[in-house]
C-alpha cells in the first residue's frame, strides 16, 4: 500500500493516512460496535436479526466513537504538545481545524444513521452525542464526574442498540441492568486510570472493575 508522505510545519515527514489511523486508535474500534449490537440482540430476543440493522447500528457507534476521539485530541492539543508531542495534532500531521471538521461530519453521519433506524433511535443517539461532547469539553477533568460521564457514554452506546430493537425507549428491564453494569465497569476503569500513577494507590480501585463484572454476570444470569 502506498502512503502519501508530506512535510509538516516543522519539516518532518508525516503520513496523512497513518496519522488519521492513529488519531482514531484503530485497535480500539472493534470494541465499540459490539456494545450497541449486544444491546440490539439482548432487547430483540429473537433467533435472527436483520443484518442491515446491525451494520447501520455498528456504523453509527463507530462514527460517534471516532468523533469523540478527535474532539478529545483537539481539546488536549496544548497538554499533548508538552506531554505527548508525537500525537498527530501536536506534531502538525493533522490540524485542529481538520480534526474538528471531520469530528463534526462523523457526528452528523452517526445521527443520520440513527435517524434511519427510527425516531427513538435518533433521540437516543442525540443523548449519546451530548454525553460525548460534555465529557470531552470539560467533565473529563472533573473528579468522579469524569469517570461517570465516560461510563454513561458506553452505557448509552449499549442502549442505542436496545432502543433500535424495541423501537421505543420502553425497553426490557434486563437491558437497563446490563447498561448499568457497563456504566459501573467503565466508570471504575476510568477512575483507576486517573489514579494509577499516584504513590498511594487505593487497592480497592485495583480490583473494583473485576468485582463489578463478576457481580454483574451473576446478577444477569439470575435476572
Amino acid at each position: 500500500m502506498n502512503v502519501d508522505l508530506s512535510k509538516n510545519k516543522d519539516g518532518k515527514n508525516t503520513s496523512s493516512l497513518v496519522s488519521w489511523l492513529r488519531i482514531v486508535r484503530v485497535p480500539n474500534l472493534l470494541t465499540v460496535p459490539g456494545e450497541s449490537i449486544a444491546g440490539l440482540m439482548l432487547a430483540s430476543r429473537v433467533p435472527t436479526l436483520r443484518m442491515i440493522d446491525m451494520i447501520t447500528l455498528g456504523a453509527a457507534s463507530l462514527c460517534f466513537y471516532m468523533a469523540g476521539l478527535m474532539i478529545n485530541n483537539v481539546v488536549d492539543e496544548f497538554e499533548d504538545s508538552t506531554m505527548r508531542p508525537e500525537r498527530p495534532i501536536p506534531c502538525g500531521a493533522i490540524t485542529k481545524r481538520q480534526a474538528s471538521t471531520v469530528a463534526g461530519i462523523l457526528l452528523i453521519l452517526g445521527g443520520f444513521l440513527c435517524y434511519v433506524l427510527g425516531g427513538h433511535v435518533f433521540w437516543a443517539g442525540t443523548v449519546l452525542i451530548c454525553s460525548i461532547v460534555s465529557y470531552n469539553i470539560g467533565l473529563k477533568r472533573v473528579s468522579v464526574l469524569g469517570p461517570v460521564n465516560m461510563g454513561l457514554c458506553r452505557g448509552f452506546n449499549f442502549l442505542l442498540g436496545a432502543v433500535a430493537a424495541s423501537g421505543t425507549i420502553k425497553i426490557d428491564p434486563l437491558c437497563w441492568v446490563a447498561a448499568g453494569v457497563i456504566v459501573l465497569y467503565i466508570c471504575s476503569i476510568s477512575q483507576f486510570a486517573t489514579r494509577e500513577t499516584l504513590p498511594r494507590f487505593i487497592l480497592v480501585e485495583t480490583w473494583l472493575p473485576l468485582f463489578i463484572l463478576t457481580l454483574g454476570f451473576v446478577f444477569l444470569r439470575r435476572f
